[in-house]
């Protein structure tokens, strides 16, 4: 029993470790019209379970050391989306409807940034910026 418990353990600390997590915080006005309105504060935990895309690395000749990156294709993605709310951040969900929206916003953002035929150009430095590019400076 202990063996299992310590390799549950170990496993979910590896776990933790692996990946990219987003969390963001915010709080809700309740009854913001009446004399009881409250605040309430939300926290939602963002991991990124899974990635599957064919990204380009274009690296420009010298002198002009830039870099562009971008995606071929649209990214597959794949998010788990805890959301927790109170003082005591208890966690409240599912909620397919708030975990969509997030979903698709994180989507869309990689699409307008990253996905032909758009790409970010990021200077490396001591080289020369061409005219018109987007630099990963923004």
């Amino acid at each position: 029993k202990r063996k299992k418990r310590r390799k549950k353990k170990r496993k979910k600390e590896q776990e933790k470790e692996k990946g990219f997590e987003i969390k963001l915080e915010t709080s809700v006005k309740i009854f913001p019209h009446e004399s009881k309105a409250r605040e309430l504060p939300i926290e939602a935990e963002i991991k990124l379970k899974r990635f599957h895309a064919t990204m380009v690395i274009e690296i420009e000749p010298e002198p002009d050391t830039s870099v562009g990156v971008f995606f071929l294709t649209e990214p597959i993605s794949e998010w788990q989306i805890d959301i927790y709310a109170g003082q005591k951040k208890e966690r409240i969900g599912p909620i397919p409807l708030i975990e969509d929206i997030i979903s698709q916003r994180i989507q869309l953002t990689l699409m307008e940034k990253l996905v032909l035929p758009n790409k970010r150009v990021i200077q490396i430095p001591g080289g020369k910026e061409k005219e018109g590019e987007k630099t990963g400076e923004e």
